[in-house]
């Protein structure tokens, strides 16, 4: 009997080791500056921290969202899998003002947020940097 149960869990400990979340690593341009665009771990993608080219804040969140949708599509996930979005920006008041742009790409899906004002962003251009966490079929 003590054989048994003693197998028993090791067949359980090896079995949990084999179904231990899958870890894919996607690299991108800032490789460079020493960072992946994005880490997959299970079902849970997280998405550093994004920026865009425009003139107005309302470009530079467009830019942003048309990339995190293309980058979501990549693990087979959409913007409806997000569950935490995180925006840091040089003006909080243009970015409230830029929020109809980011409700649209979102639709009827909202995730959780938190938007920081700041001094500066790594690139002088840059107005807004938002960064993301989804979990695939989460929605």
């Amino acid at each position: 009997m003590g054989r048994f149960i003693v197998a028993a869990v090791l067949l359980s400990a090896c079995a949990t080791a084999k179904s231990a979340p899958a870890k894919q690593r996607v690299e991108g341009p800032v490789k460079s500056i020493g960072y992946a665009e994005a880490i997959q771990v299970g079902d849970t993608i997280y998405l550093s921290g994004a920026i865009a080219r425009g003139e107005t804040m309302e470009e530079q969140v467009r830019g942003i969202f048309a990339y995190y949708v293309a980058m979501l599509a990549r693990f087979g996930a959409t913007l409806d899998d997000v569950v935490k979005e995180t925006a840091y920006t040089t003006d909080i008041e243009a970015l409230k003002s830029a929020n109809p742009v980011r409700l649209a790409a979102y639709g009827a899906h909202l995730p959780a947020a938190t938007w920081v004002q700041i001094t500066r962003l790594y690139s002088e251009k840059a107005k807004v940097e938002i960064e993301m966490t989804a979990v695939i079929g989460s929605h």
